[in-house]
């Protein structure tokens, strides 16, 4: 299956800027944030970002460069392609600059979306270790509450056999003196 030559230009930019974007997108990504997990859903991201932007940026800018090829290269009818940057409306570029735009903006939601879930996860499971951290220092309030009243009774009964020590004293002076004055006498 043959495509029409007339679709040229828009083929071209198509797969410059894939290629392009993919490519500088990734290095950049390595560059910055390194080889480490996670490298290539950053890389996704980063093409995401910059494919959209490629595509409307070669499609306006490649007939330019032609012509300043062609200049320099003295005129060649094949380089400049004069249909090329004529035969396009000014609308079907800035449809295919908005359509792009569009598409890739969608593909970054889906990304952002996508972290934004992933986020999510991560903070309910760590409420889910929270929450268990909670009820251990309830349990750990409970335990010192039931320790206490404990230790009340305790104190309580401890206080119960202090008088009823002294108590015992007291008779033990009681006895103690009739006899002592039973030795006076």
């Amino acid at each position: 299956m043959k495509i029409n030559p007339k679709y040229t230009p828009i083929i071209f930019a198509i797969f410059m800027s894939v290629l392009m974007a993919s490519l500088m997108s990734f290095v950049l990504t390595a560059v910055y944030t390194g080889f480490t997990p996670g490298l290539m859903r950053r890389w996704f991201h980063s093409f995401t970002i910059a494919w959209p932007v490629a595509l409307p940026s070669i499609m306006i800018v490649s007939p330019i460069v032609r012509k300043i090829v062609s200049s320099l290269v003295g005129g060649s009818e094949a380089a400049s392609s004069p249909k090329e940057s004529s035969g396009k409306p000014i609308g079907f570029v800035i449809f295919n600059i908005i359509f792009i735009g569009l598409f890739g903006y969608s593909i970054y939601l889906s990304s952002f979306i996508q972290s934004q879930q992933d986020s999510i996860k991560n903070l309910s499971g760590e409420i889910s270790n929270l929450n268990k951290k909670v009820s251990a220092i309830e349990e750990l309030k409970n335990k010192e509450v039931e320790i206490q009243s404990q230790i009340a009774g305790i104190t309580s009964k401890i206080d119960i056999q202090k008088e009823e020590l002294d108590e015992i004293k007291g008779l033990l002076e009681s006895y103690k003196r009739p006899t002592d004055k039973h030795l006076k006498h």
